[in-house]
């Protein structure tokens, strides 16, 4: 390893440490202390993002504490630099919410359907027009639940009650508080800002509430996928072979740190079901065009570390396996696939890159990597050299990635059970509950498309 490569690794392992992080919460609460100031969250809220929506909800019901203080910042959509596949995310998003929402206790109705930009427009010129009437969370509330719901009548009452900033007042507020956003070091909607930690949704609520909770704030939990009534199944097809419902697909990035810190879980799940796991590895997104900016690159790390302590899986000393490393990999997935060793695989190479730094663009290193779990490099070798299986595999890739995109997903991890798709190592619970709680004998709902 380089000494530059070195040196980023073990910064990503000071970055990630949960000591050092825990310090700089308390150095925080210090000085925040020390200038008497109340504890405050910075919510960053975009009208048409149906996460933001559930999370004003959350923010709703929070009891009132007089040494807590919430400034929301309206926002305008990403920049198309981390959000490539605009279309896809909000149809994804929507669909998400839908079956989120009421298993957490929240209101995103089925009918819920993409807003219209004239719509979007006028509940955007509301709100910013808003704080000179002291707009609260309860009012903010009142104009996304008119907009989700379409209900015109009532978004115009509330125009008629607030009045509304001009167009051009309007876009160069959320031009403006979109910088601030980028400013601030985030770049997305939906998100949580406390002590120097970004908390995106209610899927990363629990870490604020808890963090707040040591402070006697009290604060609103959400209730958890056990609530999710139940769905049927049916384990075998018409000719008494197994059906796709019985095989969990997952779509897997080698560089992904969602994926890695996903592994455990997603078979100790499939063990625990009595499910298959096919692993569907796919190229990096840059590799496939799609870019990934900085900022989203280091929340994404830091994130994925914190839910990777939560989870009990090695994380921090990290190496960016970008390269030819990721193509050598892929390839010898394939190899470890025929030898029956293919979650060993990810689960070593995973643990190499995430946690102890070690570079994979170096054949020394992949070669140890096969050797610890017993395979041999030099048929390894042949995987990413001779054009025959080459050309097994990029076909395979390829593959993954057009049907991943037809599930109406691009990023990883992803899975698919039957025809219904789920993306993000957060929705591996709701999958669970999903198959846990429906009868062995019907499994229907799941081989029907979303």
């Amino acid at each position: 390893m380089s000494v530059k490569a070195a040196i980023i690794s073990h910064a990503a392992a000071l970055i990630t440490n949960e000591n050092v992080a825990s310090v700089r919460r308390g150095l925080f609460e210090i000085a925040r202390k020390v200038r008497v100031q109340h504890h405050r969250i910075h919510f960053y809220f975009r009208v048409d993002d149906p996460y933001s929506f559930l999370l004003l909800q959350v923010l709703q019901s929070i009891p009132h504490n007089p040494t807590l203080e919430i400034d929301i910042t309206v926002v305008p959509s990403p920049m198309d630099s981390v959000a490539p596949e605009r279309e896809k995310l909000a149809h994804y998003g929507l669909r998400d919410c839908q079956l989120i929402a009421p298993h957490l206790g929240l209101i995103f109705d089925d009918n819920y359907q993409l807003p219209q930009t004239a719509v979007v427009e006028k509940a955007n010129r509301i709100v910013i027009n808003g704080p000179r009437n002291r707009m609260s969370i309860e009012d903010l509330f009142n104009i996304s639940y008119a907009l989700w719901r379409a209900d015109e009548d009532a978004l115009n009452d509330l125009a008629r009650r607030y009045g509304m900033a001009s167009v051009e007042q309007t876009k160069q507020c959320l031009a403006d508080n979109y910088q601030q956003l980028l400013k601030m070091g985030h770049y997305n909607s939906a998100m949580l800002y406390y002590g120097g930690e970004w908390y995106w949704g209610v899927d990363r609520w629990h870490y604020l509430a808890n963090r707040l909770a040591e402070f006697g704030i009290s604060m609103p939990s959400l209730r958890d996928f056990g609530s999710i009534s139940s769905v049927g199944f049916q384990p075998k097809n018409a000719n008494g072979m197994v059906d796709d419902t019985e095989i969990l697909k997952f779509y897997y990035s080698f560089r992904s740190p969602y994926s890695y810190v996903a592994i455990d879980r997603v078979f100790q799940l499939a063990r625990k079901l009595g499910i298959g796991v096919e692993i569907k590895p796919v190229m990096p997104m840059v590799m496939r065009g799609l870019p990934v900016p900085r900022s989203k690159k280091m929340y994404i790390f830091k994130d994925a570390a914190r839910e990777a302590h939560l989870h009990g899986v090695p994380f921090g000393k990290a190496c960016d396996p970008l390269g030819k490393g990721i193509e050598k990999c892929i390839a010898l997935f394939f190899y470890a696939q025929g030898e029956g060793k293919a979650e060993a695989f990810i689960t070593r190479v995973g643990k190499a890159v995430w946690a102890e730094g070690k570079n994979i663009n170096q054949a020394g290193i992949l070669q140890q990597l096969l050797a610890d779990i017993g395979l041999s490099w030099e048929v390894g070798q042949t995987w990413f050299q001779a054009p025959d299986k080459v050309n097994v595999w990029r076909e395979e890739i390829k593959a993954n990635t057009a049907a991943l995109n037809h599930q109406g997903m691009w990023g990883v991890p992803a899975f698919c059970i039957g025809r219904k798709g789920f993306w993000g190592q957060d929705r591996i619970a709701l999958i669970e509950t999903l198959v846990e709680q429906c009868s062995a004998s019907n499994r229907t709902d799941l081989a029907k498309a979303d």
